[in-house]
């Protein structure tokens, strides 16, 4: 897949930027934004808060003022009531709240009085950020800080809410805190910690509850983005826990345990997968008639308890078939009628299933195939006609085109050749999309592009969205770098690539002039990316791998 090389499009791109270009400046990009050609000076700011702002307001305060610190001058930081009884004020005060706080001044309405919507508008040499709630407020944060320059705070009327209200990143709590941090700078709100690596779900290794532990105290103590646990109790990879046993009461509670711990630790949803390894022993097939009675019976004994503890959680489940077009047949089917295997009729595996766990509860579903590039408004109608409920869509179409040992999709965005509704979000249960993807640092330009996506899809421009958030995650210096190491690679790989998979014949000499080039390009990008550890990962994978791999397909 490639139809959007860019190196000519690049350059025409960096020819039209100019201050009163339509060109973003924020990202993801807003809903609703003026950006005004005024800089107001960051010298002598003062910031305002309420007197009791929150935790997520005042983790995105000392994020903003670190920002216009590290630019040479530290702002001052008041509480409302201190600001008023002080009659000198900055010249430049940036008043922050939410659509609670009177201090603020009044708001025009508008769709971004939604959950995590904000406002920021300019009147002089002030700028007030009023979020909808605190989660919209911290957005409104990290959009300000975005229009910091060392030419001072760009002046900007904004109105901005999100189109998929359930953004999740399935690796970046598994990736740490400030891993997770960077997700929730540019507004995904979800995320993960996957299967530990052996795929346990009993006595979890001490490792894995120290980066869980890790990841639910970031998500509960600045409370800006939440933290979901995935475990699958049927893995039946080596050094994996033994599978679960529905008729063993104990085995049920074991499983709960290790949710609770979660939960309790300050997780906020949980993931229970029975995707790929699902089995129905034969001790089980007398107990329940189907697969979907079965997969229903575990929800329902993991989800009752667990509710009662942490009301405030949220549960997905993701059933053993995942993906297909469910076809509309009659639903009321006696389950004497179907076979143990039914489930392969989407229709009813889903209509029993749905209709036999609270509705509450999230279902996955990845669209007609495992990795959907291709969607309809009328597949996803279909579901939620036959399931009763709409899907969440478990996007696998960015995994398929970004494993690490793909080079040639490297530095891609989101795939921009997905066919889906314009308005796919209103089609999802609470507008949730999963991203499926790993945590590594070359993965960060595809989820700013995703980040992009999900935010407000009717502006997503590939493109543009690529030279964005390669600016961000690798320095405007070494972004047209790296799009050129990229299609270097591109071409690079043709050869390989027909050897690995059909013997088809190659020379040295067709390959090596590539490699000397990308070799030549990451000297260049080593001198010029401030992001070392993007660095050092492109330097082991896709010049020290590729170094071997050459080796060894073409052996002196």
């Amino acid at each position: 897949m490639r139809n959007h090389r860019v190196i000519v499009l690049w350059a025409a791109v960096l020819l039209t930027i100019s201050v009163a270009s339509a060109d973003q400046f924020i990202m993801p990009t807003p809903q609703k934004a003026v950006y005004h050609n005024a800089f107001l000076p960051l010298k002598d700011t003062c910031i305002v808060t309420s007197d009791r702002p929150s935790k997520q307001i005042e983790f995105g305060v000392q994020q903003l003022t670190k920002r216009i610190t590290d630019l040479g001058t530290k702002p001052l930081v008041q509480k409302y009531s201190d600001y008023e009884r002080n009659p000198s004020h900055p010249p430049v005060t940036i008043m922050i709240g939410t659509r609670k706080d009177s201090f603020l001044p009044s708001a025009s309405a508008g769709k971004w009085q939604t959950e995590e919507g904000y406002t920021i508008s300019s009147s002089g040499h002030t700028i007030v950020c009023r979020g909808y709630d605190d989660r919209g407020a911290y957005y409104g944060i990290q959009s300000l800080i975005q229009l910091i320059s060392a030419r001072g705070l760009r002046s900007a009327d904004i109105q901005d809410w999100p189109a998929f209200k359930m953004r999740i990143l399935p690796n970046a709590a598994w990736a740490g805190p400030e891993y997770m941090e960077w997700a929730a700078q540019y507004k995904l709100n979800v995320a993960g910690i996957h299967y530990p690596l052996a795929k346990q779900w009993r006595k979890l290794p001490e490792d894995y509850l120290a980066k869980s532990d890790a990841a639910c105290k970031f998500a509960k103590d600045p409370g800006i983005i939440d933290a979901i646990q995935y475990l699958n109790p049927y893995v039946t990879y080596a050094g994996s826990s033994p599978v679960i046993n529905l008729q063993n009461q104990a085995d049920i509670d074991e499983l709960i345990a290790t949710y609770d711990h979660f939960l309790s630790s300050g997780g906020t949803m949980i993931a229970l997968c029975v995707d790929d390894f699902f089995r129905m022993t034969p001790e089980i097939r007398k107990r329940f008639e189907s697969h979907s009675e079965a997969q229903a019976f575990l929800v329902n004994q993991v989800y009752q308890p667990l509710k009662k503890r942490h009301p405030g959680m949220t549960m997905i489940f993701c059933p053993q078939w995942y993906a297909g077009v469910l076809q509309d047949r009659e639903k009321r089917v006696e389950l004497s009628e179907q076979s143990v295997n039914f489930g392969k009729d989407l229709g009813r595996h889903y209509w029993y299933l749905c209709s036999h766990i609270p509705e509450e509860i999230l279902v996955f579903w990845t669209g007609p195939k495992v990795r959907s590039h291709e969607i309809t408004a009328d597949q996803i109608t279909s579901f939620t006609k036959i399931g009763g409920r709409k899907p969440i869509l478990w996007d696998n179409t960015f995994y398929d085109y970004h494993p690490t040992s793909f080079i040639e999709n490297v530095f891609d965005p989101y795939p921009s050749t997905n066919k889906y509704p314009e308005d796919l979000y209103k089609y999802l249960d609470r507008r949730a999309i999963h991203l499926n993807s790993g945590y590594d640092q070359v993965s960060k330009v595809g989820f700013l592009t995703a980040a992009d996506y999900f935010w407000n899809p009717a502006a997503f421009d590939p493109e543009k969205s690529l030279k964005n958030a390669l600016d961000r995650v690798a320095g405007p210096e070494a972004a047209p770098l790296l799009i050129e190491f990229r299609d270097t690679a591109v071409e690079l790989y043709k050869p390989i690539r027909a050897m690995e998979r059909s013997n088809t014949p190659a020379s040295r000499s067709e390959v090596m002039p590539k490699f000397d080039h990308l070799r030549a390009l990451m000297a260049r990008i080593r001198r010029t990316c401030p992001n070392k550890p993007l660095v050092e990962e492109l330097e082991k994978h896709w010049i020290g791998d590729t170094q071997s791999k050459i080796e060894k397909l073409f052996p002196d």
